[in-house]
């Protein structure tokens, strides 16, 4: 039975980076024997190891999957993924053990890249996408909520402390209207118990005043939505204004991803998660190709409300079924994320 450790040359309390640097080294000599093999049979074995080291990896690299490993192996009955050591637990239903379908195997990437280097790996992108994700976030919150208003006001005094005014407005209005309609139903509900009760005069005072109160909430409501109407039309004024805003909050964002990206070939969650962004031959992406890459979903995201950050999610979550791992901001840029610095940088 195979021992994963052993295989990867840690030791059995090794974390998963030094797991990980582990792997990848054995899995790069591995690959070089694969393709340089002077014999079949040598071809054959390196293919063999590297299946088991594969499997080693894709256990050693989550944390349910090692502690199971670790227990077995404390009991010194070490798991091996291709023996059948009696009844395990049962397949989950639609699985292809439960239906007897062999698993389709994952499509090879159509990319050619320089020796050593591989595409990165998918939690490692995804994890350094929410990070970056994050820091865009807090930018156009920032820009939103404190330059936006402030750059406003600067521009528009007049319309602002009307549109101030508006909304505490509203917000009285909308109290007095809520008021009127607790009224209502109060009124409406002794009329009720009056007219069980045979006292009719009672119950027509009471119907008379939930219809007043009715009327008075009605007449509210009118009143907001003539304000609301005032207020967009004033917001209307602020629209080129807006976009100004909006485009300063793109090149913000466009600063912090692209310098990095064009220089060094990675934002600071792609350092944090050891990833580079490269062109297709593995060099560096450049200036083109970062300002590309990452335009296409900024400006949608934050141009476009709402239907825009949406459409930039899909595309930027395309990578996740490409076979290169390419989100559709990757194809249009020519670009690849990988686990090796760019070559020649």
């Amino acid at each position: 039975m195979t021992d994963f450790y052993a295989l990867l040359d840690v030791d059995p309390g090794a974390g998963k980076d030094e797991i990980r640097a582990a792997y990848r080294a054995r899995r790069d000599q591995l690959e070089a024997e694969l393709e340089d093999g002077r014999s079949a049979a040598r071809r054959e074995e390196a293919a063999r190891r590297l299946g088991e080291l594969h499997r080693a990896w894709a256990v050693l690299s989550d944390p349910v999957q090692r502690d199971r490993y670790d227990a077995a192996r404390a009991r010194g009955a070490t798991p091996d993924a291709d023996a059948d050591h009696g009844p395990g637990p049962s397949p989950a239903p639609g699985s292809s053990r439960a239906t007897g379908r062999t698993a389709r195997p994952a499509p090879e990437p159509t990319v050619s890249l320089p020796a050593g280097m591989h595409l990165a790996e998918g939690r490692a992108r995804a994890m350094a996408a929410l990070f970056d994700l994050s820091v865009l976030a807090l930018i156009y919150l920032l820009g939103v909520s404190l330059v936006l208003p402030a750059v406003l006001r600067s521009t528009h005094p007049t319309e602002m402390e009307r549109l101030d005014r508006i909304t505490e407005s509203v917000r009285s209005l909308e109290n007095r209207r809520d008021a009127r309609r607790d009224r209502a139903e109060q009124a409406a509900q002794r009329a009720t118990r009056a007219r069980r009760s045979g006292r009719e005069e009672d119950a027509a005072a009471a119907r008379a005043e939930a219809q007043a109160a009715r009327a008075d909430a009605a007449r509210i409501d009118r009143r907001i939505e003539a304000l609301r109407k005032e207020a967009r039309d004033l917001q209307g004024r602020f629209l080129g204004v807006s976009y100004l805003v909006a485009l300063g909050i793109v090149l913000a964002c466009l600063a912090y991803l692209v310098p990095p990206t064009a220089l060094g070939g990675r934002t600071l969650g792609k350092r944090l998660r050891r990833v580079w962004v490269v062109d297709r031959d593995g060099r560096p992406a450049g200036w083109r190709r970062a300002t590309v890459r990452y335009l296409l979903p900024v400006g949608l995201a934050v141009l476009v409300p709402q239907l825009g950050l949406v459409v930039a999610l899909g595309i930027v979550a395309w990578a996740l079924r490409d076979r290169n791992r390419q989100g559709l901001h990757d194809r249009v840029a020519g670009t690849l994320v990988v686990d090796r610095p760019p070559v020649g940088r």
